[in-house]
């Protein structure tokens, strides 16, 4: 290809390659990746949460995570480390988007055969909520690839009929939406789930929240906020506030047996 852009630009391919390598140093200067990828200072992340509600009801989020594969030459250098699950060569990305699809995280430095657990385990951003840099009932959207944590939600693995089916179904529209989600085969998650001791530890929630009955944090916040789900109105009915909030891609619940009425008589699942 360089050879090819060489002859049409009337210059050698060693001018070419070189070229494309200052461009690439000049877009990865800290100013520039200070500028366009920045994680949201503390008042905008009321903005953010407001921003994911609205793409499909899910409440308290401020960013998705995800790990994306970019492909790469065969390295000369440790070239089984970055062979990744589909069996090619490349760097596994850990990015962070808001509902707007801009990103506001990124870790760029390993290999693909690195489980995107492992880079989140080792990343920043983690530090960055665990040391309370961000506010207590923030939340990142992950797939089950991720160990389940109480500013990490992630799927159910087996989600049972109610809350967590409904918990399921609106990060299922949230990350349908992700142009750039490379789900794992089921297996790889289920196998992720089992060796990862996150999802079974009673973690404190963060301020506002109370947690009943000692659950995991993630089932405290689907039974908060997933409980019921109108199918009159195709909106989540939330008990603890009283407001029903629009669901755009509704989809009505798979057991209607569980069904009852609120106050204002729309048909709620309970």
């Amino acid at each position: 290809m360089q050879l090819c852009n060489g002859d049409d630009l009337g210059v050698s391919q060693q001018t070419v390659s070189r070229v494309i390598s200052v461009t690439l140093d000049a877009l990865c200067a800290q100013p520039i990746l200070k500028r366009f990828i920045k994680f949201p200072p503390i008042q905008q992340l009321q903005q953010k949460k407001e921003q994911f509600r609205e793409v499909a009801g899910f409440p308290e989020i401020v960013g998705a995570i995800d790990g994306t594969h970019i492909r790469i030459v065969k390295p000369s250098e440790f070239e089984v480390e970055y062979v990744n699950r589909k069996r090619y060569h490349s760097i596994n990305v850990q990015v962070v988007f808001d509902a707007k699809y801009n990103i506001i995280d990124l870790e760029a430095r390993w290999p693909g055969s690195v489980h995107d657990s492992r880079i989140l385990n080792e990343s920043g951003l983690k530090r960055m909520f665990e040391t309370g840099a961000v506010p207590a009932g923030c939340h990142l959207l992950g797939d089950s690839g991720y160990g389940s944590k109480t500013w990490l939600l992630t799927p159910y693995l087996r989600p049972q009929p109610g809350y967590q089916s409904n918990y399921n179904r609106n990060i299922q529209l949230l990350l349908e939406d992700d142009p750039g989600h490379d789900q794992p085969p089921a297996e790889d998650n289920i196998q992720m789930a089992a060796n990862d001791d996150d999802d079974d530890q009673i973690e404190p929630p963060p301020a506002g929240y109370q947690a009943r009955n000692r659950l995991p944090y993630r089932e405290e916040f689907a039974r908060l906020h997933f409980q019921w789900i109108c199918v009159q109105t195709g909106g989540f009915h939330y008990p603890f506030d009283g407001t029903h909030f629009p669901c755009p891609k509704y989809l009505p619940p798979a057991h209607p047996e569980g069904q009852g009425e609120d106050e204002e008589g729309h048909h709620l699942e309970i």
